[in-house]
């Protein structure tokens, strides 16, 4: 679910970008203001890192990744604003949405990769490390990349056939269903419970070379 989660994630930030500045510029402000708009997420994402570690060591990365995407979604029904939820069109309610959405990805992009390490490494232990993080991270950036490219198309095709915010209210309803498949699938209220500690696993052929002594007990000190 780690790569998923990444794809879904990478796909609601670059969905925005072709959509988002024609309807603000549509709505008389200008390039200056809607350059701030976009920045806001990187921002709120930036500061909030040492939050979002925090929470990891409180609760299981899993969980911190379930808040992450009912905070995202969320913020898609405010940045439309939602037409479903009757929300009126105020741009001000459309910063509130820009503002919580860099909180909700930071906290899905923030612990993915870990957890996705950890989750390899508990379903195949004793595979060599280096290798392991090489193969995570290279599918991580790769998620990363398909969903960056998934993002502006889906975004343009559903702006294109729905106007605007319709488009965001049908990513809104994608992302709260994946958020349920996530919870059920991911551990459910485990997920909320304290991270569990990871013992080290130790090759036993290396662990017998290193608490083989120095000195044979047999040798006398006399021949050094």
């Amino acid at each position: 679910m780690g790569t998923v989660s990444q794809i879904m994630v990478f796909t609601s930030i670059t969905f925005l970008h072709p959509i988002l500045s024609p309807k603000l510029e549509d709505e008389g402000y200008s390039v200056i203001f809607i350059g701030t708009c976009f920045a806001i997420p990187t921002l709120v994402y930036a500061g909030s890192s040492p939050l979002i570690f925090m929470m990891t060591t409180k609760v299981r990365k899993a969980g911190v990744i379930f808040l992450g995407y009912l905070i995202v979604t969320i913020a898609m029904f405010l940045i439309g604003p939602s037409k479903v939820l009757n929300l009126p069109e105020y741009t001000t309610i459309t910063l509130a949405g820009l503002t919580i959405f860099g909180l909700g990805c930071g906290m899905i992009i923030i612990p993915v990769l870990p957890d996705m390490i950890e989750a390899t490494e508990q379903r195949h232990p004793g595979t060599d490390m280096d290798q392991l993080h090489n193969s995570i991270s290279g599918l991580f950036i790769a998620a990363q990349g398909l969903g960056e490219t998934l993002g502006p198309i889906l975004g343009s095709i559903f702006e294109n056939k729905y106007t605007f915010r319709p488009a965001v209210d049908l990513l809104s309803i994608i992302l709260f269903s994946f958020m349920i498949i996530y919870f059920f699938v991911c551990g459910r209220l485990q997920m909320f419970e304290p991270p569990i500690k990871h013992e080290k696993v130790i090759d036993s052929t290396k662990s017998d070379k290193i608490n083989e002594p120095l000195i044979d007990k047999h040798e006398s000190n006399d021949q050094y």
